[in-house]
Parts: structure tokens; sequence; C-alpha cells
């Protein structure tokens, strides 16, 4: 599942990470201006029951958060 924001689309958008796991995560900017974007990761602790991570989000518990600086810049086409 992606998520569009405007002109970037991130996938995926939920999901479980176990602890010393690693996943990709895909970020795609559309044509627009040059300007600081931003990118905020929120997590939470998970119970190993739980299966649907987008769901997990809307239970009770800690929501921890992020900041990732995105900077664009202009690129020349060749």
């Amino acid at each position: 599942m992606a998520e569009s924001i405007a002109n970037r689309e991130v996938s995926p958008v939920y999901s479980f990470l176990d602890s010393g796991a690693s996943m990709d995560l895909q970020i795609l900017r559309q044509e627009g201006p040059t300007r600081n974007d931003k990118l905020i990761i929120m997590y939470k602790e998970a119970k190993r029951s739980e299966k649907d991570p987008k769901k997990s989000f809307e239970n009770e518990g800690v929501t921890a958060k992020k900041v990732i600086p995105l900077i664009t810049r202009d690129v020349e086409e060749t």
C-alpha cells in the first residue's frame, strides 16, 4: 500500500518490523518546486498476536516518532 501526499508517495505506509530485521522503504517524489521536505516515521510496539499493522496504530499504546529531513534539489536533465 502506498500513500500519496502532495507530490510524493511512500510505500509501505504500515508494516510490522521485527527486532533486528530490515525493510526497504520507497519514496517517490514527483516533479515540483524545490523545497525542504520531511519524512515522519511513527512507530509503536505491537503484540505478536496482531495481524494488521494499520489496526495496530488504532489501538491504545504509546506512539513515538522520528523526523527525517528530505532535501530536494533541482536536477538537470541530459
